[in-house]
């Protein structure tokens, strides 16, 4: 039986809605390839609202906020939620780390040759990527362990 759990999967949501909110507000269009395609900012319009963590944000709330959608739709179990923090911890830094790879994306369309060709490797990114990753593993623990405290108290009233 799949296991949803609403309230873990909507912090996600929310975190990766903030995490949205650097690409927004304090990039250029030209450096969002989604943005740029759809032609959407406000990066001209309005000040740069998260200031020198804007860099670092993204790589800890992609991690984070995956890690608890991804979460979201398993039944909890301590080693359950330690392999999809790590799997998500494994997917970002593969992409933090391609960014090292350096060659002409110019003629290629490709995500993945934009992303590279863009993309700028940084340790911060990576340090970010692992607090991101234990965050969300802890948040995890904290919610279940609150709802098995909820569960009880539900079950010891009737």
């Amino acid at each position: 039986m799949m296991t949803i759990n609403n309230k873990i999967i909507f912090i996600g949501i929310g975190a990766l809605l903030i995490t949205s909110l650097v690409y927004l507000i304090d990039r250029p269009i030209n450096h969002t390839y989604i943005l740029k395609e759809l032609n959407i900012s406000f990066h001209k319009f309005l000040p740069n609202i998260f200031g020198e963590f804007s860099d670092i944000i993204p790589s800890f709330g992609h991690v984070f906020s995956f890690s608890l959608i991804t979460a979201g739709f398993i039944e909890y179990e301590k080693t359950k939620y330690l392999i999809v923090c790590t799997s998500w911890f494994f997917i970002d830094c593969f992409f933090e780390i391609i960014q090292l790879l350096s060659y002409n994306t110019s003629t290629s369309d490709s995500i993945i040759d934009i992303y590279v060709g863009n993309g700028t490797f940084d340790i911060l990114d990576l340090l970010s990527i692992t607090i991101g990753s234990i965050s969300a593993y802890f948040v995890l623990r904290l919610l279940n362990s609150e709802q098995k405290n909820f569960d009880i108290q539900a079950d010891n009233q009737n």
